[in-house]
């Protein structure tokens, strides 16, 4: 029984991170479209 109960809090985990990744990697995108945004105005 522990060895199925560490194997689920180990998926649990791994999905938090990987949520949490996906989280990372859209903010960086919108982060990245953010300053393009505020160069070209600034070009303008």
């Amino acid at each position: 029984m522990r060895i199925i109960a560490i194997l689920l809090v180990i998926c649990l985990w791994t999905s938090l991170f990987i949520n949490f990744g996906m989280i990372n990697v859209f903010l960086n995108i919108a982060t990245t479209f953010v300053l393009l945004k505020l160069l070209n105005d600034r070009k303008k």
